[in-house]
């Protein structure tokens, strides 16, 4: 799967879509975590590891729903 760029408050991320359904989130070239899709309801919970925060996680979330 091909990585993309999303803008995050004029902040460029780079997303890495693996083939365990997770994404790696890269940032200036460094990986600052990975972000795990969890359906809830009818709704998408995006669960992370590393340096990204709950709140960052689920906008991070909605741009990779966009794409």
């Amino acid at each position: 799967m091909e990585p993309y760029n999303v803008n995050l408050n004029g902040r460029i991320l780079t997303i890495q879509p693996l083939h365990d359904g997770s994404f790696k989130v890269i940032d200036k070239g460094h990986e600052v975590g990975r972000l795990f899709p969890e359906p809830n309801e009818g709704v998408t919970v995006w669960t992370s590891y590393g340096l990204i925060e709950p709140e960052e996680a689920q906008k991070i979330g909605a741009l990779i729903e966009e794409n």
